[in-house]
């Protein structure tokens, strides 16, 4: 079963596209780090695969097994579905 969520960009600040591009050249592995504040306190997770989708608007994807502990967290910081 797989799951997209979509943020909304327009409640995010604005990042440069040149500074976004450079930092993805830049990174050694695909290890992200993603964490959230949900309604039990913070939770978090090591993604280890990631990839970048676009540059307009910045977008990295993180596929994150539905299984996960820090799943709900994550899902209830979304701005739009």
């Amino acid at each position: 079963m797989s799951m997209t969520t979509t943020i909304n960009s327009a409640a995010l600040p604005p990042v440069d596209v040149k500074i976004f591009w450079q930092t993805l050249a830049e990174r050694v592995t695909g290890i992200t780090i993603v964490t959230a504040h949900g309604e039990d306190g913070p939770a978090g997770l090591l993604g280890l695969s990631a990839a970048h989708v676009t540059a307009d608007p910045p977008t990295i994807l993180n596929s994150i097994n539905k299984e996960a502990t820090a799943l709900s967290a994550i899902l209830s910081r979304r701005t739009s579905r």
